[in-house]
């Protein structure tokens, strides 16, 4: 109770960030889904094997998490060194990514196999990501309308002892965090959904022989660092968060550009329409 400040203030500005992310994400998966039907003619199934795949590789993590949590005197280690748990969840959801991905383009192969069959499946699997962030943001929206309205201490009165520590943790970074924290997260939020779609391109091509096998290792390396990148920035630093973010954005563009127009020839689609 005495750690929690009552008459503290959310930033200026940070429900317009808030909503600024999402519907930022919101608005670029809706575009990118109208444009991939159309354009090369991807259907809805792909995406819902996708989001279904997601949802097996979040079951993994989890899994592995509590196992993991079994481990005599795990907890404090990690209770000490908080980069190094982001580094170890990265490396599972990289992991399970991994694997998640070549489920899909087994299942997709010789059934959906036009570019936009491709592409919506990716997108899917990106999707669920989307979705996590999507239902924090909608929770941190409604506890920044409480906190503007009524105040800290009046938001929190019908929480007590342990929950109340806990509940003022889960929502601490609100107090903390610049406010472009959280348009940057809605934009890696969308980096992040490309960024599979361009990844299960590439385990495509794996599967129908094109490309080497060696591609999954590589695929799982950019996964991995691309999500760690903009995971273990130091909260109240703006400089912290700015320069792994345009590392983020570096590496994103150069791997999308060199996926698409580079390795993405080679991979072999179905034809559409039929000749």
């Amino acid at each position: 109770m005495d750690t929690i400040d009552f008459n503290q203030t959310l930033p200026s500005g940070v429900t317009f960030m808030l909503q600024a992310g999402g519907f930022l994400a919101v608005s670029v998966f809706l575009v990118m889904f109208i444009v991939i039907k159309k354009r090369w003619k991807g259907r809805v199934t792909p995406f819902f094997l996708g989001l279904t795949v997601f949802a097996f590789v979040r079951i993994f993590v989890m899994l592995t998490e509590s196992a993991l949590a079994l481990i005599p005197s795990i907890d404090v280690a990690f209770s000490y060194n908080p980069i190094a748990l982001t580094i170890v969840d990265c490396l599972l959801c990289a992991t399970g990514y991994i694997a998640g991905r070549i489920v899909l383009c087994k299942v997709l192969e010789e059934r959906f196999e036009r570019k936009g069959d491709i592409y919506l499946g990716g997108l899917g699997l990106g999707f669920g990501d989307a979705l996590l962030y999507g239902f924090t943001v909608v929770s941190y929206f409604v506890w920044c309308i409480g906190i503007e309205g009524s105040g800290l201490e009046a938001a929190l009165s019908e929480i007590s002892g342990e929950e109340l520590v806990a509940t003022y943790q889960s929502i601490s970074d609100l107090f903390v965090a610049p406010v472009v924290l959280w348009l940057f997260m809605g934009v890696s939020t969308v980096i992040d959904m490309i960024l599979q779609m361009a990844l299960t391109t590439v385990t495509f091509g794996i599967e129908k022989k094109t490309l080497p096998s060696m591609f999954h290792g590589i695929c799982f390396v950019i996964n991995a660092v691309s999500v760690i990148t903009f995971q273990i920035y130091d909260i109240n630093s703006i400089t912290s968060i700015a320069i792994l973010f345009a590392l983020k954005l570096i590496i994103f563009a150069v791997v999308v550009y060199y996926i698409f127009n580079v390795i993405g020839k080679k991979v072999e689609y179905e034809e559409w329409p039929k000749k």
